[in-house]
């Protein structure tokens, strides 16, 4: 990626970024502030209770997906020159450690020199625009729960619009519902949820896609960018059985780095 002429190469994915978290906040104040509002009071206490508890969880590991260490190893020492080829092995299965010339040392199984952030990163996933931070190992799990709470509070943000809206089609533009004594009374506001229901639909496809695709690779102990160096006939030997996978990749603690 070539950066604009007097602009620092990180200032362009920040705003991409940037944007992307923006958009996610301001929809979803729009959300809260009007049909979830409106459902709270005339409907169920429900509606803002479980998006609420789905939103939080979703920006949080939003936070720690994007801020944290994906997992960088330190570069070599720059006088530092490769001498032979060095080998372990998992299980049955050799692996020749590659000799990164950006970072000047051998890496590890599963670990890729992100070009975007010219680091070498541990168990490389893929590098995420919408965060602007690598996956790999030390935050790959924040990342699979912020995609699985966002997906799920897609679901009811867009269930909950469309509800507002069948329940109110009746009413004119700006009209308020009338409540009983003691109830708040909130405008009836139809472009407020018309614009947070385009992009939630919008968004579902892809967000269920993206869950389902990080479930199986989960399942199956594979990584994403592994797909374009995929080996015809050969045992993934990271795999520990479905139960283990998911325990290790979403529950066991991180050694030191």
């Amino acid at each position: 990626m070539i950066p604009a002429r007097g602009v620092p190469h990180w200032v362009l994915p920040s705003l991409f970024a940037s944007f992307h978290f923006s958009s996610l906040m301001g929809l979803s104040s729009l959300f809260f502030s009007f049909p979830c509002s409106w459902l709270a009071v005339h409907v169920s206490l429900a509606f803002p209770l479980v998006a609420g508890i789905l939103f939080i969880p979703a920006v949080a590991n939003l936070l720690l997906a994007s801020f944290m260490d994906p997992g960088i190893l330190h570069r070599g020492a720059a006088g530092r020159a490769e001498l032979v080829i060095q080998a372990l092995r998992v299980k049955e299965s050799r692996f020749d450690l590659h000799w990164c010339q950006k970072c000047r040392y051998y890496c590890p199984p599963r670990t890729f020199h992100c070009p975007w952030c010219n680091v070498c990163v541990e168990e490389f996933d893929h590098h995420c625009k919408w965060l602007n931070n690598c996956i790999g190992c030390r935050n790959f799990r924040f990342f699979f729960l912020f995609v699985a709470f966002l997906c799920s509070y897609n679901v009811v943000v867009l269930a909950s619009c469309i509800t507002y809206l069948v329940l109110n089609f009746h009413q004119a533009y700006g009209a308020e519902k009338i409540c009983a004594p003691g109830f708040i009374s909130f405008p009836y506001s139809p472009a407020a949820s018309i614009m947070v229901t385009i992009p939630a639909a919008l968004y579902l496809l892809p967000l269920l896609i993206l869950v389902g695709s990080q479930a199986s690779f989960i399942t199956l102990a594979k990584r994403t960018y592994e797909l374009k160096l995929h080996e015809a006939g050969r045992a993934n030997p990271f795999d520990l059985g479905w139960a283990r996978n998911w325990y290790t990749a979403l529950c066991a603690p991180q050694g030191p780095k």
